[in-house]
């Protein structure tokens, strides 16, 4: 009998624990998603054009390159770096969206943001030969993240002449 209720205690203990660690996790869950939704770290601008898309006041406002583009956590900070600003820059389905977008911005005094239309922005890719043997190479940046195909040609642009390496 005593060894079926330490078992007991100690089941309860256990269920105690991942409740703790499970409530720990949802609160964690809970500041992420809330500052993904204020876009923090976002510029007013950007912020403002992807609201409007959001709210149908805009049309062809994709998102930007940070909210469209998933990397593993390995490679972010090489990502991140490379992109540099262009993490901000707003997606757009072509030149009259971005054109519009431009003109909502001038008419709320919203600022300033850079647009890449999908209709325009061409593929950039390295043609060096015989980069993976090279000491230290890990890939082509562009390889190393992961987006919708429609993206690719904007991934490519921005990281496909980037090499990332170890150190």
């Amino acid at each position: 009998f005593e060894s079926k209720a330490k078992k007991l205690e100690e089941s309860k203990s256990s269920l105690q624990e991942l409740v703790i660690k499970q409530n720990e996790i949802k609160h964690r869950v809970q500041i992420l998603t809330e500052l993904e939704n204020n876009m923090d770290g976002f510029s007013y601008s950007v912020k403002e054009i992807i609201k409007a898309g959001k709210n149908q006041r805009l049309n062809g406002i994709h998102g930007s390159v940070a909210q469209l583009v998933k990397v593993d956590s390995e490679y972010s900070v090489a990502i991140e770096t490379a992109l540099g600003a262009a993490l901000q820059n707003v997606i757009v389905d072509n030149e009259n969206d971005a054109k519009r977008a431009i003109a909502f911005l001038k008419e709320t005094r919203g600022g300033r943001a850079t647009f890449l239309p999908l209709s325009a922005i061409k593929s950039r890719r390295l043609e060096e030969k015989d980069l993976d043997d090279s000491f230290g190479f890990v890939n082509i940046a562009s390889n190393l993240v992961s987006a919708d195909k429609k993206y690719q040609d904007i991934i490519e642009n921005l990281l496909g002449k980037t090499v990332v390496c170890e150190d």
